[in-house]
C-alpha cells in the first residue's frame, strides 16, 4: 500500500516507534504530531491540519491514541487531556494500520474541504489528485502518561490517558502514587 505522505508510511512509523520505544515500559510513550497541508496551484492554502498520535508500549501491545485537528503546529501540549478520547488500537500489529488510518482519513477529509472551497470559487474540484500537498513531520517527542481503563458498550474496556507529562530523564525513577 504506497502512503498518502512519506511520515504515514508504515516503515517509517515502526522505525520511529523501534528507536523510540525499543522495550516495553509502564509509562513512556512517543508522540508523533504531523502537519497536513492541501494548496491550490498558486500554494494558496486551501485546507489544513495536524495528526496528533501518542504510541505506548505497556506491554507487547501497543496502543495508539490519535486526536485530529485544525491546528498546524503540532505539540502535544496543545492538545487538551480531555480531546485524547480513547485509545484507537490496542494490538502487537494492528497499531500501524491505526496510525496510518488516522493519517489517511484526515488527508481525505482536508481534500473534501478543498473541494468545497474551489467549488465555492467556482473552480472545478480536483482533489486530492490535482493539488499540491504539503506534509511534514512536524514533532516527536517522549513522553510519560498515565491511563486507567473504563468500560465503554459492550466490547472490551477503552484506555483513556489521565496524566500526560514530558519525558524527563530524572522523572525516570520517581516515586508514583
Amino acid at each position: 500500500m504506497s502512503a498518502i505522505c512519506p511520515f504515514s508510511n508504515s516503515s517509517v512509523l515502526r522505525a520511529l516507534v523501534d528507536a523510540a520505544l525499543p522495550a516495553w515500559h509502564p509509562t513512556r510513550a512517543l508522540y508523533v504530531g504531523a502537519d497536513l497541508r492541501i494548496q491550490d496551484d498558486d500554494h494558496e492554502p486551501l485546507s489544513s491540519g495536524s495528526v496528533h498520535l501518542i504510541i505506548f508500549k505497556g506491554s507487547n501491545y501497543l496502543t495508539v491514541w490519535e486526536h485530529l485537528n485544525r491546528d498546524i503546529l503540532p505539540r502535544v501540549g496543545r492538545v487538551p487531556l480531555e480531546a485524547w478520547g480513547p485509545h484507537a488500537s490496542h494490538h502487537d500489529s494492528g497499531w500501524l494500520s491505526s496510525a496510518e488510518g488516522a493519517i489517511t482519513q484526515h488527508y481525505f477529509d482536508l481534500c473534501k474541504e478543498a473541494n468545497s472551497i474551489l467549488k465555492e470559487r467556482g473552480e472545478p474540484t480536483k482533489a486530492p489528485m490535482h493539488l499540491n500537498q504539503h506534509h511534514a513531520l512536524w514533532n516527536t517527542q517522549l513522553l510519560d502518561i498515565e491511563y486507567e481503563s473504563r468500560e465503554v458498550g459492550e466490547y472490551r474496556p477503552k484506555r483513556f490517558l489521565t496524566s500526560i507529562k514530558e519525558y524527563r530523564p530524572e522523572n525516570q525513577y520517581r516515586e508514583r502514587g
